[in-house]
């Protein structure tokens, strides 16, 4: 009985043994591809200063055009303004010219209907 318990314990520690260095060598190339990884990380973490950089100067940028776009659009509504100013100045002088001619274009329609028109020759010799 003592006989077969350490053949039996003989047995489980080759197994043991006959396993571990597989074991041992899948943690090692999982160990590895980690440290590839970290070196990729690492590698792409010392970029961030230079992005960070970058990236303050579009936001400078930015906030220039920003201001330039305001003053734009301070200057548009302006026009906008002066625009409907002249609209509304314009509007009333055509209501003003239409008045005048109205009272002409009523003699020449009298005129034309009731035949005293001055007809021109087109060959005047």
């Amino acid at each position: 009985m003592i006989f077969s318990l350490l053949t039996r314990v003989r047995d489980d520690a080759a197994g043991v043994l006959g396993v571990a260095p597989r074991a041992i060598a899948a943690v090692l190339e999982d160990i590895r591809h980690i440290g590839d990884q970290m070196e990729r990380m690492v590698e792409l973490v010392s970029h961030l200063p230079d992005l960070n950089a970058h990236l303050a100067s579009i936001d400078d940028r930015v906030q220039e055009l920003n201001a330039e776009v305001t003053a734009m659009r301070k200057g548009v509504h302006k026009i906008n303004d002066q625009v409907d100013e002249m609209n509304e100045i314009l509007v009333e002088e055509l209501r003003q010219v239409t008045l005048a001619v109205h009272p002409l274009r009523r003699t020449r329609a009298r005129l034309g209907r009731s035949g005293r028109a001055a007809k021109t020759d087109p060959d005047p010799s």
